[in-house]
């Protein structure tokens, strides 16, 4: 019998949530250094450009490793398949005809499912909705390093 309830997230993950808790932290977690992977060159032109629009988001928050390339590949070909899928029924109807009457058009199935599956591997980066909404990033102040050196910084980063 497979693990029951949903994956954990990575700690990197939670710290950007605002939800890390070194108590509650798996011992001896795999931390791999951030970087960038390399687009696999089978990704054709839907995927390369979703592969484009979502790297330079995922590097900057720091979730991403170059070990990310393979499952990041599988996202944006899901989301390939799901827009070539919809083109598809766009051009050719929603209903097909068959021997056995009307019926809907099997691209409607395709894209569905290909979304569905999008979905799933999008949550597990944080680019779904649900996910960018607990995602929590500390304000950056713009500091000349004299308050730090004056020792007039509190404990919670604001000034005394």
């Amino acid at each position: 019998m497979g693990r029951r309830g949903p994956p954990p997230k990575p700690s990197a993950l939670k710290r950007l949530e605002g939800t890390y808790r070194p108590d509650r932290a798996a011992r001896n977690e795999l931390e791999l250094p951030v970087g960038l992977p390399e687009a696999p060159n089978w990704l054709d032109l839907e995927a390369r450009n979703e592969w484009a629009r979502v790297v330079p988001v995922l590097h900057e928050t720091g979730v991403l490793t170059t070990l990310d390339g393979g499952r990041l590949a599988d996202y944006c070909m899901t989301h390939s398949l799901a827009i070539k899928a919809t083109r598809r029924y766009q051009r050719e109807g929603l209903v097909i005809p068959s021997p056995q009457g009307i019926k809907a058009h099997p691209a409607v199935a395709i894209a569905k499912d290909a979304r569905a599956q999008a979905r799933i591997l999008a949550a597990e980066f944080g680019l779904t909705p649900s996910g960018r909404s607990r995602v929590s990033v500390p304000e950056k102040r713009p500091s000349d390093g004299a308050a730090e050196f004056l020792g007039l910084v509190a404990l919670d980063g604001g000034a005394q």
